[in-house]
């Protein structure tokens, strides 16, 4: 019965341990993957990062919101379009056949403030606050115009905006399309942990990636340890408490026969 239970005991064990380690690996993936995706968007020129030829965008405005658009805050995932700076004839030709399919918004022909086609949302680079720096917007498409060089030209509008922007943009300065995905909430989250400056922006990444990191490979050398000691010690069997009373008992058990066994022969050589 007793080694049933330690059985079972150890069984238990057994499983705490595998649920613990499935859920550090999978934490040490997570932290491990946006480390590198924090990190190559601060290295990046354009300080986003891509992926399969695809990015995510913090929403830091409400401009967009709406039934089809998305809220400050949110995570985006943008198309990155082709290379408008390359020189190589494909990837020319890919990027011309790419804009070519941006679409503007189509009004009603009796309701001009009714849409009865939503245009293409485009990520694409503007001074916004004339300060000299180019910044990243993500505006819906509103009207298309062919430029005498051969060029588009586009105005755009913020869904939750109540008028066009005051600019217009060119096909150069678009970087990508919106896909239409969006996570609710996961941009503000993902901005949080990421470092920067001043040193205060570094308190996400610190407590839900570098502490949880550092305590994981904390487990993972004191668990080895403990392995490594116990493989040290495996001729030296450890007794459970039960086994040492039953030890006990044989024992005590052994030096009373012992005791009965010589009181039989002194009384056998005094009938002598």
């Amino acid at each position: 019965m007793e080694a049933t239970k330690q059985t079972k005991k150890w069984t238990n064990k057994r499983i705490a341990k595998l649920v613990v380690d499935i859920v550090c690996w999978i934490f040490f993936v997570f932290a491990l993957v946006f480390t590198v995706f924090a990190f190559t968007a601060q290295s990046s020129v354009a300080k986003f990062p891509t992926f399969g030829g695809k990015a995510m965008l913090t929403v830091e405005s409400g401009s967009m919101e709406g039934d089809h658009g998305f809220k400050a805050g949110d995570l985006i995932i943008v198309k990155i379009l082709p290379d408008g700076t390359s020189e190589d004839a494909k990837i020319k030709e890919e990027r011309k056949a790419a804009i070519s399919e941006l679409k503007p918004t189509v009004y009603s022909s009796t309701d001009p403030t009714k849409i009865e086609e939503y245009g293409s949302v485009v990520t694409f680079w503007k001074d916004l606050n004339a300060d000299g720096t180019l910044e990243l917007n993500t505006h819906r498409i509103i009207s298309i115009e062919t430029r005498p060089d051969g060029h588009y030209e586009y105005i755009t509008k913020g869904d939750h905006n109540n008028s066009v922007d005051p600019y217009k943009i060119i096909d150069n300065d678009i970087i990508g399309v919106w896909t239409g995905s969006r996570v609710a909430g996961m941009g503000s989250f993902i901005s949080f942990l990421q470092p920067g400056e001043p040193i205060e922006k570094h308190l996400g990444f610190i407590l839900f990636i570098i502490l949880p990191l550092a305590g994981f490979l904390t487990y993972e050398v004191v668990y080895l340890v403990l392995v490594i000691k116990k493989a040290k010690n495996k001729d030296k069997r450890l007794i459970s408490a039960a086994e040492e009373e039953l030890i006990k008992q044989q024992a005590v058990e052994e030096f009373l026969k012992k005791q009965e066994a010589e009181k039989a022969s002194d009384k056998s050589t005094d009938d002598k």
